[in-house]
């Protein structure tokens, strides 16, 4: 709480609302600065000469002391209040839309990173099907087809279709593995298009499938670098808020200097008003002094005038005698 002067003689020290402040502080300042001035002007020019001149010096320098004291603490008021509080908090405001903007981006690559990893999961669930009917291919192409019967080839081609159909497979797979059956049952060769295709497609998706697998490493370091860039803003954050508890801290601190400094001012301007004081009331009693000076000066020419009008009367008479 910052102490003010209240309007009058002798100054005190009162606490007052920050409203209220400013009118109070400027009402002083003019009335502390034309205090001397209102002094020396109810003084004769005669009078104030006979005053001694370390009196009127050490009026002069309190009078100047308290300007100055004035105008250092409406400075204070103006700079330590406005500029660095609102250069802070823009700063904060910033910071705190920069992390907002981080974590939306943050949250729109993880559900991106989800969905990929969906897509991930399908594909390598698909690679798993075709693979497993391209197993089946190279397997019965071997020589072992010739030591099975035809009815475990039938079973065999009826289980993977059925495989193929719960898996969503295109339905000519599904025709391509009963053909090749068919074939196997004639003792006819297997069907070499059917294969390569299968392989084409087979190479395509794994092309694919490397390809989901980088974009995922990459979205995974972009996932990586968007945490590390907030965790730094939220440390940039936090080291923020200290700084500005650090200023609210200063600025606490100058509120008291210039509460200390309003009453140093208040007793100062106590003292220059008691020196006024003091000052009139010796001008009053030289004033006095000097009334009864005269006074005297006047009795003594009375007593001066019958002294001589007293002595001419003796020789008169001493004459007449």
């Amino acid at each position: 709480m910052v102490a003010t002067i209240s309007a009058g003689s002798p100054y005190r020290a009162s606490p007052s609302k920050s409203s209220q402040n400013n009118a109070h502080q400027n009402h002083q300042n003019m009335q502390g600065s034309s205090n001397f001035d209102r002094i020396i002007d109810t003084i004769p020019d005669e009078e104030l000469g006979r005053v001694p001149p370390i009196m009127l010096q050490q009026l002069a320098r309190a009078n100047e002391v308290i300007k100055q004291q004035n105008r250092e603490m409406e400075r204070l008021r103006a700079g330590d209040k406005s500029l660095e509080n609102e250069r802070l908090r823009k700063q904060l405001h910033d910071l705190d839309e920069e992390i907002k903007k981080s974590r939306t981006n943050f949250l729109t690559q993880e559900s991106l990173l989800a969905d990929m990893n969906s897509e991930l999961q399908a594909l390598l669930e698909e690679r798993r099907v075709l693979q497993y009917g391209f197993e089946v291919e190279e397997g019965t192409s071997k020589d072992d087809y010739l030591r099975r019967s035809e009815e475990s080839l039938l079973e065999q081609s009826r289980r993977h279709a059925n495989e193929a159909t719960t898996s969503k497979e295109p339905v000519r797979d599904q025709k391509n593995f009963e053909s090749h059956a068919e074939y196997r049952v004639q003792g006819s060769p297997p069907d070499t298009s059917a294969l390569k295709s299968d392989t084409s497609e087979v190479k395509q998706l794994r092309e694919q499938l490397e390809k989901e697998i980088r974009m995922n490493e990459s979205l995974h370091k972009d996932l990586e670098a968007s945490r590390r860039m907030l965790l730094g803003r939220e440390s940039e954050l936090a080291e923020m808020k200290t700084k500005f508890a650090e200023m609210q801290m200063r600025l606490t601190q100058a509120e008291s200097d210039v509460a200390g400094t309003s009453s140093d001012l208040a007793i100062e301007r106590a003292r220059c008003d008691r020196l006024a004081l003091e000052q009139h009331e010796t001008a009053t009693l030289y004033n006095q002094m000097q009334e009864s000076l005269q006074l005297l000066m006047v009795e003594k020419e009375d007593v001066e005038h019958d002294y001589k009008f007293a002595k001419q009367t003796i020789l008169t008479l001493n004459a007449k005698l």
